[in-house]
C-alpha cells in the first residue's frame, strides 16, 4: 500500500477493491487497519457470492466500516447475480453494485460495425449470429433515445441501478458512455430486453469464471 500511495502521489486511495474472496477475514482485517489509518476511503469487494458478501459485510460492520460496493460480472445477457438475489441484497443494504463485462467482450456491440479481427472475435462470431433478434430490438429501442446498440447495453444497467464499468480509449467513447448512463429506459423497454435475452440464452463469460483462483479454506 505504501508503494502504491507513493506511485499515485496520494495520501489515500478513494476505493480499495478486494478482488477475490480468498482469506476474507484476514484480508478485510488488514484493510480495516488501513481505513482507520486514513489510507483507504472506501472498501469494495469483487467476484464474491451472496454468502461471501454477507460475511464481508459482517466483518466490516464489526469495525464500523460500511461496505461501499460489490463489483461482479453483469450484463443484459448475464444477469445471474440479479437472479440469485445478490443485486437485491446490495440494494437493501445500501451497497452499490458495479458491473464489469457490460459489453461482454464486444458481444453487445453493433455487429454491422467492422472492427479489427482477433481470435476471440472469431470464436464469438457464431454466438453473435444467435443474438440477431436482440440486436434488432436494441437498435429499435436505441433509436427512440438517440443511442447506439452498445449504449443500450449500458443504459440497461443504469436502469437497474447498477454502475456499468466500461473502458474508454477515445474522447467520443467518454461522451457515448455519459449519454448512455444518463438515458432513462422505460420499464417496458427493460422488460422487452430481458425477455429477448432470456429467450436466446446465449452466454459468453461465466459469472463465476474466477472461482478457480479462489483459495480453498
Amino acid at each position: 500500500m505504501e508503494k502504491d500511495l507513493k506511485d499515485f502521489r496520494r495520501n489515500y486511495v478513494d476505493v480499495y477493491w478486494l478482488h477475490l474472496p480468498s482469506d476474507i477475514e484476514k484480508n478485510l482485517n488488514e484493510i480495516t487497519t488501513l481505513v482507520k489509518e486514513g489510507k483507504i476511503k472506501h472498501v469494495g469487494i469483487s467476484n464474491f457470492t451472496l454468502d461471501e458478501c454477507k460475511r464481508a459485510k459482517e466483518i466490516l460492520d464489526y469495525a464500523d466500516i460500511p461496505l461501499y460496493g460489490v463489483q461482479n460480472h453483469y450484463s443484459l445477457i448475464n444477469r445471474v447475480w440479479e437472479k440469485n438475489g445478490l443485486v437485491a441484497w446490495c440494494r437493501e443494504n445500501g451497497v452499490q453494485f458495479w458491473a464489469w463485462a457490460v459489453l461482454e467482450e464486444g458481444m453487445l456491440t453493433d455487429p454491422r460495425v467492422k472492427t479489427k479481427m482477433s481470435l476471440m472475435k472469431l470464436i464469438f462470431n457464431g454466438k453473435k449470429r444467435k443474438l440477431h433478434s436482440l440486436y434488432v430490438l436494441m437498435n429499435k429501442i436505441g433509436k427512440k433515445h438517440g443511442l447506439k446498440i452498445p449504449q443500450v447495453a449500458v443504459a440497461f444497467c443504469t436502469a437497474k441501478g447498477i454502475v456499468p464499468i466500461c473502458g474508454c480509449r477515445k474522447p467520443y467513447q467518454v461522451d457515448d458512455l455519459f449519454a448512455a448512463a444518463n438515458t432513462k429506459l422505460t420499464d417496458e423497454e427493460v422488460k422487452l430486453l430481458e425477455n429477448e435475452a432470456d429467450k436466446l440464452n446465449v452466454k459468453i463469460l461465466g459469472a463465476d469464471m474466477f472461482r478457480f483462483a479462489v483459495k480453498k479454506s
